[in-house]
């Protein structure tokens, strides 16, 4: 078991989003990339193998914003126009397949986005 000692983190609010509605973003939950890894170091199938870990879904970046201030009951979100150069900032978008990862480890991601959320703003209560 790994501990790690409790530290302050300050929420930025309002969240200003750039028109991020359509961008889909990978949220997985330390938790559960913990124990993909876990599992992927105990699979003989894995050896030398190339493994992706994720949730297998994605999620709009406007719906985690919005899910964050949800739960933690306050904050605004500003949605704000692209800036001229966003070809630079924008990573595009992100979905992992991990029908490899499942079949081999028999591992499920066992934290939705919701949860994921909740779990880490209790923490950091």
């Amino acid at each position: 078991m790994i501990k790690i000692k409790k530290k302050t983190v300050h929420l930025a609010l309002p969240f200003s989003l750039i028109f991020l509605l359509l961008s889909l973003s990978l949220n997985i939950y330390a938790a559960d990339i913990t124990e993909a890894f876990a599992r992927c170091g105990k699979a003989e199938g894995a050896i030398g193998q190339t493994i992706n870990i994720g949730t297998g879904s994605s999620t709009r970046f406007n719906e985690m914003v919005s899910s964050v201030v949800a739960i933690v009951g306050k904050g605004d979100v500003e949605y704000v126009p692209w800036p001229r150069n966003y070809e630079k900032i924008e990573t595009g978008d992100v979905r992992t397949d991990i029908s490899k990862l499942c079949k081999i480890t028999n591992w499920k991601p066992e934290y939705t986005l919701k949860k994921g959320i909740e779990e880490t703003y209790k923490y950091y209560i």
